[in-house]
């Protein structure tokens, strides 16, 4: 139901953007150096499909976080650096490759890395475009269950980003914004580790994913405070089989990872010095 709340309400926004009111503000109130620091939760949601595209398993939970970003301005230039961090449990529902039925947990751990460069426009109400790049981490381990073992999978990909800041609304002091972005990963690979048999590395396939916010910012004296809703959508085509071996000799199965999508609406509260 969160997941859901919170993509409608970033989604709603964007038919009115730009749309401002109060005068125009600009942005030389603002620090030219701003430590972020923040407190976040993220709700996981990841689907697996077979090669019919049905549902294959699928992963839900919220995960506590933080933040750790840096935002430098310059001219009309605009660096960010952004570090975030969300861990937690999230409930299993599906079924191995092998088609057992499985009900267990996971434990997650999602990180982000992302540094972007961009213009900034002359007011809060302007537009202006950016680029990056960033670095996701995610590992996943599936718990045991009964005669099921578990599995720990972790994937890694670094990414390049291309977006636009749009502002919405203003006011005295407060001003909200739409941040769209496109991100594509380059080369991602998942690691496959187990207690029945050797590790592998697959290769996965890349297709372009989305990430839309809505950051809200006022500023109290030199104190900024930042809440930001925000929707994420990551898709994985489906990779090549590889063969599975025990202590390097083969056992005749073979390993892939199915297609995915993995939707994650979160909100961060930040505050900024």
């Amino acid at each position: 139901m969160i997941r859901y709340l919170l993509t409608g309400v970033v989604l709603f926004t964007l038919p009115f953007a730009p749309l401002t009111q109060a005068s125009p503000q600009s942005y030389t109130a603002y620090d030219n150096i701003v430590l972020w620091l923040g407190v976040s939760a993220l709700d996981f949601g990841y689907k697996e499909f077979t090669p019919g595209g049905d549902l294959f398993n699928r992963e839900d939970g919220v995960l506590p976080g933080g933040r750790l970003g840096l935002e430098y301005h310059w001219d009309n230039k605009r660096f960010s650096l952004d570090l975030t961090h969300h861990n937690g449990v999230a409930d299993y529902d599906g079924q191995t490759q092998g088609g057992v039925p499985l009900t267990t947990l996971t434990d997650e751990t999602v990180t982000h890395l992302s540094f972007t460069l961009g213009s900034m426009a002359e007011t809060v109400d302007g537009t202006s475009a950016y680029w990056g790049l960033g670095y996701r981490h995610w590992r996943r381990n599936i718990r045991s269950k009964g005669r099921v073992q578990g599995l720990l999978e972790t994937y890694m990909w670094p990414y390049v980003l291309l977006g636009l800041r749009s502002g919405v609304w203003r006011g005295d002091g407060s001003h909200l914004m739409l941040d769209g972005r496109l991100v594509y990963p380059v080369s991602p690979k998942m690691r496959v580790e187990s207690n029945s048999f050797d590790s592998m590395i697959l290769n996965l396939n890349s297709t372009p994913g989305l990430r839309l916010a809505l950051p809200w910012r006022m500023r109290w004296q030199r104190l900024h405070v930042e809440l930001e809703p925000a929707v994420e959508l990551w898709r994985i085509t489906r990779s090549a089989a590889k063969e599975v071996t025990i202590n390097g000799v083969s056992t005749g199965y073979t390993i892939y990872e199915p297609s995915s999508t993995t939707l994650q609406p979160s909100i961060t509260l930040s505050v900024g010095f």
